[in-house]
């Protein structure tokens, strides 16, 4: 049995990490688009296994970090 706890914990985000991504979001207080950058950033590739394109996840990082600098344009 996995200990994946895909609410709270997935394994996309903390397995073999020492830093938690929420972690690091918290800690550099950023705001919600920067965060959702670090998110999808920190789990590509780590997806894969889960048969989901790397690719779609530095799309979404594009997407909000596009999105921040359009709002503080």
């Amino acid at each position: 049995m996995s200990s994946n706890d895909i609410v709270n914990r997935p394994d996309h985000y903390v397995k073999g990490r020492d830093h938690e991504p929420l972690s690091v979001i918290e800690d550099w207080n950023l705001p919600y688009h920067l965060g959702q950058v670090i998110k999808y950033i920190s789990r590509y590739q780590r997806k894969y296994d889960e048969g989901i394109d790397p690719i779609i996840d530095l799309k979404k990082a594009q997407f909000y970090m596009n999105r921040f600098i359009k709002n503080n344009e």
